[in-house]
């Protein structure tokens, strides 16, 4: 039974359910540049240096929390963390560079 607008349970006339899961390759080349970027202009030593697939494991597996308060940002990082000077340092370098012109 067709619904209002051209659908049928939900699922537009034309457009098949597959179709949000094309843009997933596009996402991930998206990530790769960004990671990409962060290697060259924020990581200093060994970070720096490193592989790709170290890379994804070490940052986005981070133990560390970015809180917001008092209109400022804090990262809190774990004392245990091997790479918490590095990732630390990543920050301060992001916070240094020029805003983009708007």
């Amino acid at each position: 039974m067709a619904g209002e607008g051209g659908t049928k349970d939900g699922v537009a006339f034309g457009h098949g359910v597959q179709e949000p899961w094309s843009a997933a390759p596009a996402l991930a080349l998206a990530a790769t540049y960004l990671l990409s970027w962060t290697q060259t202009r924020l990581l200093k030593g060994k970070l720096a240096i490193s592989e790709p697939k170290s890379l994804r494991y070490r940052l986005p597996h981070s133990a560390a929390r970015l809180n917001h308060g008092a209109r400022r940002m804090h990262l809190r990082i774990a004392a245990t963390w091997p790479w918490r000077h590095d990732l630390a340092a990543a920050f301060t370098r992001l916070r240094s560079l020029p805003r983009p012109a708007t």
